[in-house]
């Protein structure tokens, strides 16, 4: 099963089932064209993961990871989590865009800031805090690991 950020239960990212998927699509080499990822067609396997340290609720997450680079570094999805709120600690870039739904982040300072649909923003590599899942919410992600 795959975390948030479509890590494995390892902790490792990377793209489990999609990449063999992708590895035919969307791998490139000189007799290959490189194609653009939509993220209306294809929908890649469903990953179903319980979020680690939960503090309230019963969340569920579900990852559909729609490209992962060659190098298991770069990718990109749709996620979606019911209501439930748990510890997160950020070691990769995530900008997001909140498809619907609503979510609160609060730092380990203490500082809370509340996402609905259409709120774009970047989680920094570094963050702390927890991610609180207030309404169902369903959130397009592109996630860097360097």
């Amino acid at each position: 099963m795959r975390t948030r950020d479509g890590r494995g239960a390892d902790g490792q990212a990377g793209c489990g089932a999609l990449a063999k998927v992708q590895e035919a699509r969307y791998k490139t080499s000189v007799n290959k064209t490189i194609r653009i990822v939509r993220f209306d067609r294809d929908t890649p396997p469903a990953e179903v993961s319980l979020p680690a340290r939960v503090l309230g609720g019963s969340p569920v997450t579900t990852l559909y990871n729609y490209y992962c680079d060659n190098d298991d570094r770069f990718f990109a999805g749709v996620w979606e989590s019911t209501p439930g709120k748990w510890e997160v600690v950020y070691t990769e870039q995530e900008f997001c865009v909140i498809l619907s739904g609503k979510v609160v982040l609060t730092g380990g300072d203490g500082h809370a800031e509340t996402f609905v649909a259409g709120d774009a923003f970047v989680i920094p590599a570094g963050f702390s805090g927890t991610w609180e899942t207030v309404e169902p919410v369903r959130k397009l992600y592109a996630i860097y690991d360097g």
